[in-house]
């Protein structure tokens, strides 16, 4: 693995630096002395031997007057005494070889070209060579002869050794030495740094930012302690406000949904009364224009109902409490669904409703129908009401698919009032529409879009509108859902015929219902619709605690509890019967029923020992098939 001194430890870092800076020192000091030395060395050799030829040209001065060569050899014998002189020549004015002296086998000789009247020095790395001019002792510029020395550096080489071999010791101990200062001296440094680093990793894992490093100095560790501590501090205070900001927004949150889940009960409560009144007035005998009052206020209504679920489940996308299912559905219940629920409005406005599917689209998917149907629901309800002539087209095809999943694009396009192209980039904001008009016309709460294009998006999908002023919009999303293979035919037909919820009208009339209620128009409401179902032994209580009381003294066959109750509510009701009453009435069957429409009040109820769940307003025929699939 390759090393990077980047993450070699600090400590190490301050070792390696000190090692260095010594060796490299050691090194230049060597370098600086060694060539100091070999300088010295030379000037002081060509000194010595400047006097030699002097002394020679002395004594050989008569030797070359009278051509006497033995004696100028002779002369030549007394550099005996110098072991480093290899080679020692005489020459006579006329530059010719006079007498030599030899230790040793030597080719080195002078040429005519160096010999010169002036002081001539050949310096090389392993030798010294002088030539210099002999004068007469009588007339010191008449020039009778040269002197040439040959010197080698042997001594020099061995004395450079001897020192190399002393440096290298030298130079071990130093780094020895070095490598024992520094590992203490790094301390200095790199304890502080350390001491730093653990503590940044205890803030880290402990989050404690109330803890200190104690400061020791002014210089650079110490102004960077001192910054750590006052980023600490300035961290620790804006902590605090964070969470101090947390908790207030987890209260605001929790206060918004403890809110909306009241104003869901309060709103849906007397919801319920108005639509299940209407619903039951409906089944009487009114005449033309009574009923036609009655078909009104339905529609009002149901379009408040609208407006109720929208904030909700706004209010539920941005909490982030949005679930989704994966279940198998059918694409075709779904249109049929949207052709049952539209009928009446579009016979209303004289509208129609085409639903096509093309032929490589399959019926059968897996995900979530309900959401799919809020989207279609809020889209095709949108194409109605800024619809008055014409009508609305919703087609089906296939994006793109893979082996496992397929994506289904979806057009809803309509004939109607069409969107300003500058304000097509802010329909889908929430609680916004096109014109304030559109709002005073047509009314909503403008959250329709937004829901739409969240539930959309938070599936990996996309939505998207083209429109003109005049001549209708067409929405476009697309979703992917996961394939299926359609369910087998006899399944079907098993499904289609079992008709579980029937009970006999003998079950029915003899079955003890109690309905808990505090509500007197919806305990009269489901009271009204039971006995229209055939149920005659119906008992009521206005609270849990009532309801606890007669269940102690009477068998019920099963039990429709309101959630949020005084004196004691349907929770604490349910929990109390499950674990305080006999073994045969403990399982009696409650059915919540409630106006409480927040996610997670259905799973709160089951938790509480429930055994099923009707959110308010509820269909007619929804509470008697619940009722009749406990009594079968």
């Amino acid at each position: 693995m390759k090393l990077n001194f980047r993450n070699i430890s600090i400590k190490y870092k301050i070792i390696v630096i000190i090692i260095t800076v010594t060796l490299l020192s050691q090194l230049i000091a060597a370098y600086i002395y060694t060539q100091y030395d070999k300088n010295n060395f030379r000037e002081n050799t060509l000194k010595n031997l400047n006097m030699l030829c002097q002394v020679i040209s002395d004594n050989s001065t008569a030797a070359l007057l009278f051509k006497d060569s033995i004696q100028a050899t002779n002369i030549l014998q007394s550099l005996k005494a110098e072991p480093y002189i290899k080679l020692a020549c005489i020459y006579n004015k006329e530059k010719l070889p006079f007498a030599n002296y030899r230790r040793e086998i030597h080719n080195k000789s002078a040429t005519k070209s160096f010999i010169s009247a002036s002081d001539t020095a050949l310096i090389t790395d392993n030798s010294i060579t002088l030539i210099k001019p002999i004068f007469d002792e009588g007339n010191q510029k008449d020039v009778i002869g040269y002197i040439f020395l040959d010197r080698d550096l042997k001594d020099y080489e061995l004395r450079l050794s001897q020192f190399q071999q002393v440096l290298t010791i030298i130079t071990l101990a130093s780094l020895l030495f070095a490598l024992l200062i520094s590992t203490q001296l790094q301390k200095i440094i790199s304890g502080p740094i350390k001491r730093l680093s653990l503590m940044v990793n205890k803030i880290t894992k402990n989050r404690d930012f109330s803890v200190r490093i104690k400061k020791k100095g002014n210089d650079e560790l110490g102004e960077l302690i001192g910054g750590f501590n006052d980023l600490i501090s300035n961290i620790e205070i804006q902590n605090e406000a964070l969470v101090q900001a947390k908790e207030q927004a987890i209260n605001s949150a929790q206060i918004k949904e403890q809110f909306l889940a009241n104003m869901s009960h309060e709103v849906r409560t007397p919801m319920n009364a108005i639509v299940g009144m209407t619903n039951l007035l409906l089944d009487t005998t009114v005449d033309g224009e009574q009923s036609e009052y009655l078909r009104h206020i339905k529609t009002s209504a149901d379009n408040l109902l609208v407006i109720i679920n929208d904030i909700l489940d706004f209010s539920k996308i941005e909490a982030g409490k949005i679930e989704f299912e994966a279940i198998p559905f059918s694409l075709y219940d779904s249109f049929e669904n949207l052709r049952r629920t539209f009928n009446f409005k579009l016979k209303e406005k004289n509208l129609y409703l085409n639903i096509k599917k093309n032929n490589d689209v399959p019926d059968y998917f897996i995900g979530d129908q309900i959401r799919l149907n809020q989207v279609l629901l809020n889209l095709i309800g949108n194409a109605i009401k800024f619809t008055d002539k014409g009508g609305i087209t919703v087609k089906v095809e296939k994006d793109s698919e893979t082996p496992e999943n397929i994506v289904l694009n979806f057009k809803v396009q309509d004939t109607g009032i069409g969107i300003p192209k500058d304000k097509l980039d802010y329909i889908f904001l929430s609680f916004n529409q096109a014109t304030s008009e559109t709002n005073r016309k047509y009314g909503g709460t403008g959250l329709g879009l937004t829901i739409s294009k969240q539930l959309i998006e938070l599936q990996n999908g996309k939505i998207w509108v083209e429109s003109e002023t005049g001549k209708g919009s067409s929405f476009f999303f697309t979703i992917p859902f996961l394939k299926t293979n359609p369910p087998n035919l006899n399944e079907i037909q098993n499904l289609k015929f079992d008709n579980s919820t029937q009970v006999s009208k003998e079950i029915i009339q003899e079955a003890n219902i109690l309905i808990i209620e505090d509500n007197q128009l919806n305990l009269l409401l489901a009271t009204t619709i039971l006995k229209k179902h055939s149920f005659n032994n119906i008992h009521t209580a206005e609270n849990g605690q009532t309801a606890v009381e007669m269940i102690k003294k009477f068998d019920y066959d099963v039990i429709l509890m309101d959630l949020h109750m005084p004196v004691m509510d349907g929770y604490e009701a349910t929990k109390f019967i499950r674990s305080n009453m006999s073994e045969k009435k403990r399982l009696i069957p409650i059915i919540a029923l409630t106006a409480a429409a927040i996610k997670g009040e259905k799973e709160k109820c089951m938790e509480a020992g429930m055994n099923d769940y009707i959110s308010k307003p509820f269909k007619s025929n929804e509470l008697v098939e619940k009722i009749c699939n406990f009594l079968k």
